[in-house]
């Protein structure tokens, strides 16, 4: 199972969209910075515990100017400082605080 996302793991990829079980807990800094071609990231329900909750620690999104949703909408999500900045596409942001 997979429960983190280490730093700048996917960074600078031509990644388009990204789907993530709720079993990850911790998305590493950086980890999907400067990736200009990401659309779309969700996390998909696993489990049916309401508590499940996410880190998106500094920087995660840094520089998408493509990301245009970020979809958790059962999942407490956390969000560090600049996690999404410079996202000037992200228009559809459905998480729980």
């Amino acid at each position: 199972m997979i429960t983190k996302i280490a730093k700048y793991a996917f960074s600078h990829m031509d990644i388009v969209e990204v789907y993530l079980p709720n079993s990850v807990y911790d998305i590493g800094q950086g980890a999907f910075s400067d990736c200009h071609q990401l659309k779309i990231v969700s996390f998909y329900r696993t489990t049916n515990n309401i508590n499940d909750k996410v880190r998106i620690r500094n920087q995660v999104f840094w520089n998408c100017s493509s990301l245009e949703k970020i979809y958790a909408p059962m999942m407490r999500t956390h969000i560090d400082s600049h996690g999404l900045a410079h996202c000037e596409s992200l228009t559809d942001l459905n998480i729980l605080i």
